[in-house]
């Protein structure tokens, strides 16, 4: 269906439930958009652009006010569900960055992939509630549920490193453990160990990459923490922690006390394989072997003492 041209002026009863139900709450729900996400949101709808799409006699018809604010009270809902979650920060933090007008608004959209509603993150930095042909007031409070947000984000107009896939996976998957899995580390080989994922760089290599799974991304942040749970892992079967020997042989090797993930172009292994440079442990895998066998990482590792 081609855009609508607005309507060029709505009937009386369509005027005063915007009056009622809409003008009069719009400030309060602005506020609570607004302290959810920690900065102040506008939210911009031209009712005479929403009306054509409205049916005769359906509910954007009658109560386009009422529509609106069920839309807005949906999406606060949602967000607050999401960002509440365990790990939701990153959805907040993305939001106010990469919906940089900090403005909801409203369009029509004739894109197949949106089933009823969807949301976008437009090239002026607004988040677009979208909604298709004949879809105006159904299931209004799904439209900024977790998937089509993530979604949003995820093609959003972005100058960061990391897509936002990636950066929610980090976010989840392996910032809340890493931490732990260092100490770990530390202990077992009784000095202070730095572990550094490289993940912008790795991230660069991997975006794009010929014979990658397609939803690479997705598990990012569990992968880098995979392949240095499995280094570990490794390091205690072979009896790191309890023989000074090898303890000292290790640390002697890895002077800098770091280890490291890096994707390189092609490597010998046949998924991954660790090297000692410059003093560095490097836990190394290439594009098309991402993410295979992660928990075997450093099982060669007594080869390179």
């Amino acid at each position: 269906m081609p855009r609508l041209p607005p309507a060029e002026k709505l009937p009386l009863a369509a005027r005063k439930n915007l009056r009622d139900e809409w003008d009069s709450k719009k400030g309060e729900l602005e506020k609570k958009l607004s302290d959810l996400l920690g900065v102040a949101w506008t939210v911009e709808v031209d009712p005479k652009a929403l009306f054509p799409y409205a049916e005769e006699g359906s509910y954007g018809n009658h109560s386009p006010g009422n529509l609106i604010t069920e839309y807005i009270e949906g999406a606060h809902s949602q967000l607050s569900y999401i960002i509440g979650r365990t790990g939701g920060e990153i959805y907040k933090t993305d939001l106010n960055d990469l919906a940089h007008a900090h403005v909801i608004a409203f369009d029509y959209t004739d894109d197949s992939s949106v089933y009823y509603n969807g949301a976008v993150v437009n090239e002026q930095g607004q988040l677009v509630i979208v909604f298709r042909e004949n879809a105006l007031g159904t299931n209004i409070s799904s439209a900024l549920e977790e998937g089509k947000l993530k979604k949003a984000l995820q093609t959003a107009p972005s100058t960061k490193p990391l897509n936002f896939h990636a950066r929610l996976s980090l976010a989840e998957d392996y910032e809340p453990k890493i931490a732990e899995l260092q100490a770990k580390f530390s202990k077992l080989l009784n000095t202070d160990i730095t572990l550094n994922n490289n993940a912008e760089a790795n991230f660069a290599k991997l975006n794009g990459a010929e014979g990658i799974d397609s939803d690479w991304d997705q598990g990012f942040g569990r992968t880098l923490f995979s392949y240095f749970e499995g280094l570990y892992s490794q390091l205690e079967y072979n009896k790191f922690g309890s023989d000074d020997m090898l303890q000292e042989a290790l640390v002697e090797e890895v002077s800098a006390k770091k280890i490291e993930i890096r994707v390189l172009d092609e490597i010998k292994a046949s998924y991954h394989e660790v090297a000692i440079e410059d003093g560095i442990l490097y836990i190394q895998t290439a594009p098309k072997k991402w993410a295979y066998n992660a928990s075997y990482a450093g099982e060669k590792i007594m080869d390179l003492l």
